[in-house]
Formats: C-alpha cells, sequence, structure tokens
C-alpha cells in the first residue's frame, strides 16, 4: 500500500529532475497569490491542534481522526472552511473536489461559503 499522496510527490520529483521543472516552486506561488500569503486564526488553531493531537502514522500519513473524523470540531472546520473560501474567491473555483474521507469535513463549509457545489470520490 502506497499512499496516494507519496506516489504523486514522488512522481513530481522525478518529473522535476528529469525535466529540470520548477512545478513545486510554481504551485507554492499560485497558493501564495490566490491566498494572500497570510497565516488565519482558523490556519493557527488548525496548526495547533494537528501538532497536539495528530498521530503520524507508518508512510508518513497524518492521523487526525481525534478531531476531524469520528469526533469534528464542527466550530473549527467551519473557522477553516470560512478562511479558505475567503482565500480562494478570488480564483472562483466552480466547484469543490475532495475525497470522501476527512477531507469532507472542511470542504462542506467551503463550499457554502463560496456558494458552490462539493463533489467527493
Amino acid at each position: 500500500f502506497i499512499p496516494m499522496s507519496s506516489a504523486i510527490n514522488s512522481m513530481l520529483k522525478s518529473c522535476e529532475l528529469a525535466l529540470d521543472l520548477q512545478y513545486q516552486k510554481w504551485l507554492f506561488s499560485k497558493v501564495n497569490t490566490a491566498t494572500g500569503g497570510y497565516f488565519s486564526d482558523a490556519g493557527i488553531k488548525l496548526r495547533d491542534r494537528v501538532l497536539k493531537e495528530a498521530k503520524v502514522l507508518p508512510n508518513d500519513i497524518i492521523d487526525v481522526s481525534s478531531f476531524m473524523d469520528a469526533f469534528v470540531d464542527v466550530d473549527l472546520m467551519d473557522q477553516c472552511g470560512k478562511d479558505l473560501a475567503e482565500r480562494f474567491i478570488k480564483v472562483k473555483p466552480s466547484k469543490i473536489l475532495t475525497v470522501a474521507t476527512t477531507g469532507l469535513v472542511i470542504a462542506i463549509p467551503m463550499a457554502k461559503y463560496l456558494q458552490v457545489p462539493l463533489v467527493y470520490a
């Protein structure tokens, strides 16, 4: 079993080396441009919860189920969804796409604040 994120990161590193690409730098600049490059209260609260309660599983998977899965901190997820919506409002997304796991708990309020449909797989 290989986590999808690890496989994608490995593939990106191989492509960057082979083709002399700068995808990570480009992506980082695009995200900074779209989000304004600032840290919000919601982002800091989420970071603190991850540092305090998350567990690192094999293959560098971060388990956040203590507050984003079986027991959802609804207020924190709503704050995070609102913050993400504010950061991406300029991009004018037409949909929010996420996997049918922990991503849903942030994607739902984000879609609500952006007034766009949510698609999950």
